[in-house]
C-alpha cells in the first residue's frame, strides 16, 4: 500500500514561523561585534506613544504613521490620511520629537513621510585648563520617505524606507570651537504576514520583518568615521 500523507496549510505556516524566528535569533548572536559599528538612538528607543506603550513590540503591528520607522509595510493598513506626532524628554535637558504624515491611495499603495529628530542644548566646552569657551548644541536627525502596499498573495504586504540622516556636534582644536556636521543615507526593508485565519486564537495574528540600514551607511564628522550597522 502507498500512504499520502497530507500536510495543511496551516501546519506549512506555523513551520515557516518556527524557521523564520529561529534565523533571526541565529542572525542576532552573530550581530553581536564590537566592530559592527555604533546603533543610533532611535534605534535603541523607538519612537512613537503606541509603540512606547507596546514595549517596542511594533514591528508586527505597525499600523500608525510610525510605521515609516517601525515597519513601511503596514503603512497600506491604514485606512485614511493620518498625521501623528509625537514629543518625550529624556535627561540631562535632552528631548526627542517626531512626526509623520501619511496618505493612503485607493489601488496604489500608501506614501508616508516623517521626520525625527533629537538633542541637547547646553553642553559646556572646556579645555583641560577648566577655562570655558561656552555652550554648544548636539542634534541628530532623521528623514523618512516611505511606501507600502499590500500584495493580493497570501495575506502579504511589503514597504520601504529611503531614510536621510544628519548629525551635528562641536569640535575643539586649541582654544578654537567650532560646529562639526555630517549627513548620510540608506533604507529600510519592512514585510508584514497577516493571514487570513479562521481560528478564533490566530484570527488577529499578524508578523512584521524590518531591516533598518540595509547599505550600513558611515557618518563623518571631521577626520572620524562611525558606521551605522543594520539592525533587524
Amino acid at each position: 500500500k502507498v500512504r499520502i500523507f497530507r500536510i495543511s496549510s496551516h501546519a506549512l505556516t506555523y513551520a515557516a514561523f518556527f524557521a523564520f524566528w529561529i534565523l533571526i535569533s541565529t542572525r542576532e548572536l552573530h550581530a553581536q561585534k564590537q566592530d559592527a559599528g555604533t546603533q543610533k538612538i532611535f534605534t535603541e528607543l523607538g519612537l512613537g506613544a503606541r509603540a512606547q506603550g507596546f514595549g517596542q513590540a511594533y514591528v508586527g503591528i505597525a499600523n500608525d504613521g510610525s510605521a515609516v520607522f517601525w515597519n513601511p509595510a503596514g503603512l497600506d493598513y491604514l485606512q485614511q490620511a493620518n498625521f501623528a506626532a509625537y514629543h518625550s524628554t529624556g535627561i540631562v535637558g535632552t528631548s526627542t520629537n517626531f512626526a509623520t504624515l501619511t496618505y493612503p491611495f485607493v489601488s496604489f499603495g500608501t506614501v508616508g513621510v516623517g521626520v525625527a529628530f533629537t538633542g541637547v542644548n547646553g553642553i559646556p566646552i572646556t579645555d583641560t585648563d577648566n577655562k570655558s569657551y561656552g555652550d554648544r548644541t548636539y542634534s541628530y536627525q532623521e528623514y523618512y520617505f516611505s511606501y507600502g502596499k499590500k500584495l493580493p498573495w497570501f495575506g502579504l504586504a511589503v514597504g520601504s524606507t529611503f531614510k536621510i540622516i544628519h548629525e551635528t556636534s562641536v569640535n575643539q582644536q586649541g582654544p578654537s570651537v567650532f560646529p562639526v556636521s555630517g549627513t548620510t543615507s540608506t533604507f529600510d526593508l519592512g514585510l508584514m504576514y497577516r493571514p487570513d485565519f479562521e481560528t478564533a486564537a490566530l484570527r488577529n495574528l499578524s508578523v512584521g520583518l524590518n531591516i533598518q540600514n540595509i547599505t550600513a551607511p558611515k557618518m563623518k564628522l571631521i577626520d572620524s568615521q562611525d558606521s551605522i550597522p543594520y539592525n533587524i
